[in-house]
């Protein structure tokens, strides 16, 4: 599934800006919900994920386990973001 696909899916009333800000604890597999924390208003609210979002969100995980991974092996031990580009931290 193509990104533009799951955003399409997805996006039932959820601001772009929104998925800048997800974490792996915003997504709830077992129930089938994704927390938006401080959205719209600084409110918290729970959208449903798509059942045809399941398995490509889990395979993006992995992918994304499996890279934090090899980079700590490889010695880094921190997290890039686009928000410390350019900031002492």
């Amino acid at each position: 599934m193509e990104k533009k696909e799951i955003v399409a899916d997805f996006s039932g009333g959820t601001i772009n800006s929104e998925y800048l800000s997800l974490q792996i604890q915003n997504f709830n597999f077992d129930m089938k919900i994704l927390t938006i924390r401080d959205g719209k208003g600084q409110k918290d609210r729970t959208v449903p994920i798509p059942e045809s979002l399941i398995d490509e969100l889990r395979k993006q995980l992995d992918r994304v386990i499996t890279l934090h991974e090899h980079d700590c092996h490889a010695g880094y031990d921190g997290v890039f973001s686009i928000w410390t580009i350019g900031k002492e931290i």
